[in-house]
Order: C-alpha cells, then structure tokens, then sequence
C-alpha cells in the first residue's frame, strides 16, 4: 500500500502555532514514518523539508522499503533547487513536471494520504483532495479518485482542519487523536476490515 504524506516545512510555525517545542514535532513526524515501515507501507513524499523530511527520515531508519520522493522536473512555477538535497533518502524520485503536479500526485497516487499538520502549502493539497472528491465517476483520470485521508489531530491546531475544509473533505476525512493511532488505521486498512475511525 503507497501512503501520501501532507503537511508543513516550517516547523518552527507549526511548533508556534501548536504551543509546542520544534523537536517534539519532529520526533513524533519521525514517529509516523516508523510506523509506515513497520507496516510495510510505501512512503510517498514531496522533496522537502520539515514535517515531510521528518516522517521520510523515520521511515529510513526503521528499515523503511520504499520511499518514493517527488521533484518537480522543472522549477516553474516554484524554484526546485532547495527541494533536491532531501531526494538523498529516496528509493526512488518521481519527476512530475513541477510543483502543481507534484502536489496533486501525492494526494491522487497512494491509496491512503495522511496530514501531518497545516499550512498555507498543505491547504494547496487539501483543495485538490476536494477537486478529486467533486470530479470523482467523471470519466476523467481514474488516479485523481478520492483517497481516504486520515488528519492526526496532535498536529492540527484547534484538532480539526478549518472549517472551510470540513464539509468538502467529509467523505473521505477521518481523524486520529495522535500518532500511535495510526498502526490501526492501517492495518484495518490492509486486512480490508472496517476502520476504527
């Protein structure tokens, strides 16, 4: 199972806006990415840093298979040269043709996409999660179909994503109070029970 990660590159905002110290976010990032390799799962990422280099980098050290990082193939819109140093992890790099591309892929790609915080980026791939969830049986690309997304609340200021999201999201967002929450989602996931969410 592939599984898309969202969230912030700052961390020092996230750490500020959740009250929170930068490392602890970031060890509980690194948390998730163990998780994933311990289940087995094929990590999905953008090139980037803070929370998503977190989770890849926890991934890496638990022994993670396969991480899948994305770099645009240009830098257009959006330079790409601060992006291409975090690719030293990645099994793999997927070159879509820039950032727009990058962000609807990681959200359209993997069958699970989970949100490690917000930002003014992850509202980006959020809205293209709601794009999918409106265009969905349109006869267009069958891989932009709603994926289930799972949001860890312990990221999420206030616990729950703006309400401007709350009502298009519904059919595909569950919520997990905090990391550990994760190991059942996916595995219900994997064994094709219902979820606990």
């Amino acid at each position: 199972m592939r599984v898309g990660i969202i969230g912030p590159t700052d961390v020092a905002q996230l750490a500020q806006f959740l009250n929170r110290p930068q490392e602890f976010l970031l060890e509980r990032g690194k948390l998730v990415g163990r998780i994933l390799a311990e289940t087995d799962k094929e990590l999905w990422v953008n090139a980037d840093g803070g929370m998503l280099y977190a989770v890849a980098q926890g991934y890496k050290d638990a022994g993670g298979k396969k991480l899948v990082m994305l770099l645009p193939l240009h830098g257009d819109p959006w330079p790409i040269e601060h992006a291409r140093p975090y690719t030293v992890l990645a099994d793999e790099v997927r070159r879509p043709a820039n950032w727009l591309r990058a962000n609807l892929e990681v959200v359209s790609l993997p069958e699970l996409v989970v949100c490690v915080g917000l930002s003014a980026g992850t509202y980006s791939e959020l809205s293209y999660i709601r794009w999918n969830i409106e265009h969905s049986g349109n006869g267009k690309e069958s891989n932009h179909r709603p994926r289930p997304l799972v949001a860890i609340r312990e990221f999420i200021r206030g616990g729950e994503v703006p309400p401007e999201f709350k009502q298009v999201l519904a059919p595909v967002l569950r919520y997990i109070p905090v990391v550990e929450g994760l190991r059942e989602v996916l595995e219900a996931l994997q064994n094709g029970t219902p979820s606990p969410l």
